[in-house]
């Protein structure tokens, strides 16, 4: 059983990363890359991918055994949340709908 990391290219996802595979879990991450690095992420099974899209998602449940989710895929400046709502509400809140869903 394997644990998916949404936005396991970010900061906070990548250091969760490192500690899920030092404690022996199997590793999934999936990231669009638009803030995180490839280079941020360890030899596991990558999908580039947006969580805002449900049949990429639905792919990833279909062709691994998931047990647990971590969902780090929000985008988090505050500034720059109130000067874009809808950018942040259309990530945030709908791409955690879509996650829910193909979950």
């Amino acid at each position: 059983m394997a644990i998916l990391v949404c936005g396991g290219a970010g900061y906070i996802g990548s250091h969760t990363v490192r500690q899920l595979c030092a404690a022996g879990e199997e590793v999934i991450i999936a990231d669009n890359l638009s803030t995180g690095h490839r280079e941020a992420i360890p030899a596991v099974k990558f999908y580039e991918c947006d969580i805002r899209d449900k049949d990429a998602l639905k792919k990833i449940f279909a062709e691994n055994k998931i047990e647990a989710v971590f969902h780090f895929a929000a985008y988090i400046e505050a500034g720059e949340s109130v000067k874009l709502p809808l950018k942040y509400f259309n990530n945030n809140v709908y791409g955690m709908q879509i996650l829910l869903e193909a979950m």
